[in-house]
């Protein structure tokens, strides 16, 4: 016998596969609180399990959409880098889906290392990293992971946050 969350599971599973039609016109508002410790461990695991050009990478939430990344690469002479981000605090997902993170000022010319840096290892289909800028692809990313069914849905992301902690509220609809 299967468990509560067994049955949702399959519920939701079968409007997937009909489009969501039996929840028509629902409209759903989700607040992910992701909290530095969080973030952390899941990025030390991808680093660990993959192929990723740095050693070790820690994340820092300042409040307002404000992050620092430190960032230690595997490449020989190369320093350690501290880039400092903004979010952006709306992003319209039915306009084009990718987040625009802004590498702020602050961090001097280290948006440029990482733009050269993309030619020695490119990143993932659906991420962009500029001088100025790092842009995230949503579709992309979710048609990666064999979610591309789900873009539809997906109306507004905003980001808003407090130290330690960045909060995403995902907005979506079923039409």
């Amino acid at each position: 016998m299967k468990d509560f969350r067994g049955v949702l599971q399959d519920l939701l599973a079968q409007e997937r596969l009909r489009q969501f039609a039996g929840i028509q016109g629902a409209s759903l508002k989700i607040v992910l609180p992701l909290r530095e410790d969080f973030v952390n461990t899941a990025i030390a695991a991808g680093i660990a399990n993959g192929d990723a050009p740095v050693k070790e990478a820690r994340i820092q939430f300042h409040g307002g959409g404000r992050i620092s990344v430190e960032i230690n690469p595997k490449l020989f002479l190369v320093p350690n880098i501290r880039l400092e981000l903004r979010a952006p605090e709306i992003t319209d997902l039915q306009q084009d889906g990718t987040v625009r993170i802004q590498i702020l000022p602050e961090s001097g010319a280290i948006g440029l290392l990482l733009q050269t840096l993309n030619f020695l290892k490119r990143p993932p289909e659906g991420i962009t990293i500029t001088a100025t800028l790092i842009s995230l692809h949503l579709p992309t990313l979710l048609e990666r992971q064999n979610r591309g069914d789900l873009v539809p849905y997906l109306k507004q992301l905003m980001v808003t946050g407090q130290p330690g902690t960045l909060f995403l509220h995902l907005q979506c609809e079923v039409p």
